[in-house]
């Protein structure tokens, strides 16, 4: 994991709205923390004030772009695959009303085990 530094690398409006669509696709949080206050604070730290933060819409936007270039990735992939395997485990926790659900897709490519 990467820490903030002392402001030696540049950050540029592309790099700024890549990295908080990251935080928000790997951290699981709602569109609309980029219209919080707070998020706007901490974003803005040590930033030119000529930058402007991303908005919801385009986040919107940014997401279902990503969401069918990787969805496309993955499809090319698996096109090439003769044999998959496919594994589920689900279970409950007692004292939450959620269920989980994780999926294991196991394919050879040219000897090369991956696990998705």
């Amino acid at each position: 994991m990467e820490r903030w530094s002392s402001g030696s690398i540049a950050v540029n409006k592309k790099m700024l709205n890549a990295a908080i669509l990251r935080f928000i696709i790997e951290d699981i949080q709602p569109l609309s923390i980029v219209d919080s206050p707070a998020f706007i604070n901490l974003v803005r730290i040590r930033m030119p004030s000529s930058v402007r933060i991303i908005c919801k819409k385009t986040v919107r936007a940014k997401l279902n772009q990503t969401y069918l270039e990787m969805k496309t990735a993955l499809e090319n992939k698996l096109s090439q695959i003769e044999i998959v395997s496919i594994t589920a485990d689900l279970w409950s926790k007692a004292t939450r009303l959620f269920n989980f659900l994780k999926t294991f897709l196991f394919f050879y490519i040219l000897n090369l085990f991956l696990i998705l």
